[in-house]
């Protein structure tokens, strides 16, 4: 497991039990506390594990709200007993569905901050800019160049 893992790993259950969307709201909550748990990484890791996290979150939301709104619509549509020609109307369509999302969302939101809901982490794939010319304290360092020592 690499340490952009492990930090994904601290953050995003807090992300989640919060269900912080905003990038801005969670790197201020937990930048200092991940600065002092990994003091000699770039901060570009922290800033990339906040945004990753709020993407997950933002995606699971999204899904499952989108998921549980379908099946909310068409058991509403089955409980009035509605038909195709009934379905033909926009105005109605568009009322059923906000009605349905709006139900969705909050299901959603509750399953999450019970914790019935959380984003797993499957993979990870890191593309940062300086991962060569960063190394741990262990391996020596670039003090001529950088002056990160």
């Amino acid at each position: 497991m690499n340490i952009y893992s492990r930090m994904l790993g601290d953050v995003l259950p807090h992300a989640s039990r919060n269900i912080i969307e905003s990038y801005y709201r969670l790197k201020n909550e937990k930048y200092r506390e991940l600065r002092s748990m990994y003091p000699n990484i770039p901060s570009h890791y922290i800033h990339g594990v906040c945004q990753d996290s709020v993407e997950r979150i933002s995606s699971l939301r999204r899904n499952k709200a989108r998921q549980y709104a379908e099946e909310i619509f068409n058991e509403i549509v089955k409980y009035l007993n509605l038909g195709k020609k009934d379905l033909r109307s926009k105005r109605l369509v568009r009322y059923l569905w906000r009605r349905s999302w709006e139900i969705a969302r909050h299901q959603v939101d509750l399953e999450i901050k019970e914790g019935i809901l959380a984003p797993r982490i499957n993979s990870v794939s890191l593309w940062l800019v300086d991962d060569h010319l960063w190394k741990p304290e262990t391996y020596g360092c670039y003090q001529d160049q950088y002056k990160w020592c």
